[in-house]
């Protein structure tokens, strides 16, 4: 260790510094992340962080070492840094050291669940509002919206913006608005998978990831608001075989007042039993989708709850 880092009374920096060191990349990195007026367990530096901050920031951590800080050095669990955020909100920004083994998400959420054990306020915002929540969905971390709100969360605060941690969910999906309109359309109506892009089967890839994070708060028992939400909630439900969801969505603030429109005659193209359907100007609603699927117990159900748009009316 160098011999800097051994002065009398750095004592919480020292702990920080010996577990870095202790990993394959600490010894390069160390000098840079512990600045040294980390000088006790509640001692910060000129950006505002405290040890716990950056404890938990980093693979090269243990609950040992959080421990450590909280019950010997006195480090305060629901301190903020400049932004106003708290261990509990810092520890999902995991930060990977190179290819550290150490970092793996069992290991974040044992981190998040210590926290939260002894004491974190699971509720508290940022300068922007934010709760551990929010973050959590920033991080398409479902294990720890799942934690957070078994925790309890509250699923319904907002940011300064008005956003709930499910509208900051719906606006990240938003970010690839173009295919995942040609997804829900026609992919998840059976277009056949060998004229599907790459962008678009990464598109299908991270919305299966934000699926789970967003069934979790239909069971929590979230209201989807999100004008855009109750447009597609159904049919995308529908393509991943979440049947179960379904019923739970009505009466949650889905309703079908419009299909969903494309008017790109390219995706308009449906593959069903091996035969390619050109349909210009096509319109899906839920009900549709449920019957070119076969899915013919939710159509029922769909139909028998009148969940039904105009044009199903009008058939």
């Amino acid at each position: 260790m160098p011999s800097r880092l051994k002065k009398p009374g750095v004592k919480a920096q020292d702990i920080l510094i010996s577990a870095l060191c202790n990993k394959r990349y600490g010894e390069q990195i160390s000098l840079n992340l512990l600045p040294e007026n980390f000088i006790s367990g509640n001692g910060k530096n000129s950006g505002g962080d405290y040890p716990l901050h950056v404890a938990v920031q980093y693979c090269s951590f243990t609950i040992t070492l959080c421990s450590s800080l909280i019950s010997t050095f006195d480090a305060d669990i629901h301190a903020k840094d400049l932004l106003g955020r708290t261990p509990l909100m810092l520890c999902l920004y995991r930060r990977r050291l190179g290819n550290d083994s150490a970092c793996t998400d069992e290991t974040v959420l044992s981190v998040m669940r210590y926290l939260i054990q002894h004491g974190a306020d699971i509720n508290a915002q940022d300068i922007q509002g934010r709760n551990s929540l929010h973050h959590a969905v920033i991080q398409d971390s479902h294990q720890a919206v799942l934690n957070l709100i078994k925790a309890g969360a509250n699923i319904s605060t907002c940011d300064n913006f008005g956003r709930s941690p499910l509208d900051l969910l719906w606006e990240e999906i938003l970010l690839f608005h173009c295919p995942i309109k040609n997804l829900m359309t026609c992919i998840l109506s059976g277009h056949s998978s060998s004229l599907i892009g790459d962008n678009t089967q990464n598109v299908r890839q991270l919305l299966q990831e934000k699926l789970k994070v967003m069934t979790t708060f239909l069971e929590a028992g979230a209201i989807f608001e999100n004008e855009i939400c109750q447009q597609w909630i159904l049919c995308t439900f529908l393509h991943f075989k979440l049947d179960k969801y379904v019923p739970l969505t009505l009466g949650r603030g889905i309703f079908p007042q419009q299909a969903l429109q494309v008017d790109d005659v390219e995706a308009s193209c449906i593959d069903i039993d091996s035969g390619i359907l050109y349909l210009p100007d096509l319109t899906i609603s839920p009900f549709t989708l449920a019957l070119w699927m076969q899915n013919f117990d939710i159509a029922l159900y769909l139909y028998n709850n009148r969940f039904l748009t105009g044009a199903d009316l009008d058939v």
